[in-house]
């Protein structure tokens, strides 16, 4: 079992992606994007949800703490339509 030859062409030719207004990416960049709160400014709120989440993240194991890493990423804390806080 393997990709179609549809999957195959597009992964040796690739996709050109277009806007919902059709317009071309290679026309002009896509605007900026909201990408949440940085945690640097979060409320007292957030930061506590952060820190609920960190702990609940650690607890499933889908995260771990270390003392020294190569790789950073930032937090972002992004308001959903439903007033629910996620992590990007």
């Amino acid at each position: 079992m393997g990709a179609s030859i549809q999957v195959l062409g597009w992964i040796k030719r690739g996709v050109r992606l277009t806007r919902e207004n059709g317009d071309d990416f290679s026309v002009s960049p896509p605007r900026p994007f909201h990408q949440g709160v940085s945690f640097k400014d979060a409320s007292p709120e957030e930061r506590a949800w952060v820190e609920k989440e960190l702990e609940r993240l650690q607890s499933s194991g889908a995260i771990q703490e270390v003392d020294t890493s190569s790789w950073i990423s930032k937090l972002f804390i992004v308001p959903k339509p439903d007033k629910k806080l996620e992590t990007t």
